[in-house]
């Protein structure tokens, strides 16, 4: 597994062509200008999962392709540490049963 971390959708669109992978998991922050459309296409071109993280204080803003929502973690919280754990776990055991054709 690895983390390609992009500030911007332009950013994370070049860094999965530059590295030519397809993700298992997007996180994405849903206030991020384009997040939503990014999403879909991801989600069309490669059916990856989607974890919208949120601030504390953000009322949210809508990402309906979302599996999960996830407030991020501050530093040193290890119950949001094992929540967002349990998360992608859950994501990827949903994705490898899906792909087995269990």
């Amino acid at each position: 597994m690895q983390a390609l971390p992009a500030k911007s959708v332009e950013d994370g669109a070049a860094l999965l062509e530059e590295f030519r992978v397809a993700p298992d998991i997007l996180v994405i922050e849903p206030e991020v200008p384009g997040a939503a459309g990014f999403v879909e296409r991801q989600q069309r071109l490669y059916g990856c999962k989607v974890i919208a993280a949120v601030s504390k204080e953000e009322g949210g803003t809508p990402l309906e392709r979302a599996q999960v929502w996830l407030v991020k973690p501050s530093h040193g919280d290890e119950v949001a540490d094992f929540e967002w754990l349990n998360a992608i776990r859950s994501l990827l055991a949903a994705s490898a049963v899906r792909q087995s054709g269990c």
